[in-house]
C-alpha cells in the first residue's frame, strides 16, 4: 500500500505505477467514485497561489507526481516521490 508523502504542503501518494494502476481498477470494479490527481510544478506552484486548488489538492484521494520537477523538488527536500505518475 502506498504511503503519504507531505511536499510543499501537499501530502502525495507515493507508489509505484503498477500499484496505482491496481488501486484504480479496484475502485473502478467496485463502482466506488473518488478523486484522483496529478500534481506537477506548474499545478504546486498555482496551488501555492491559489487556495481553492490547494484545497481540492488536499481533498483528493490520490495525488499522484506528475513530472520530473515534482520528483527532484521533493527529493532536494528530503521526501522523495520515487515515481512519475502522470497522467497521460
Amino acid at each position: 500500500m502506498a504511503d503519504r508523502v507531505s511536499f510543499l504542503d501537499t501530502d502525495f501518494d507515493r507508489m509505484p505505477l503498477y500499484e496505482a494502476i491496481e488501486l484504480l481498477l479496484v475502485q473502478l470494479l467496485k463502482r466506488q467514485g473518488g478523486r484522483v490527481y496529478y500534481a506537477n510544478a506548474h499545478t504546486m506552484v498555482t496551488a501555492a497561489k491559489n487556495p481553492a486548488l490547494a484545497k481540492a489538492l488536499e481533498q483528493s484521494d490520490f495525488l499522484l507526481a506528475d513530472g520530473s520537477g515534482v520528483r527532484w523538488g521533493s527529493a532536494l527536500l528530503g521526501t522523495p516521490l520515487v515515481h512519475n505518475l502522470n497522467g497521460t
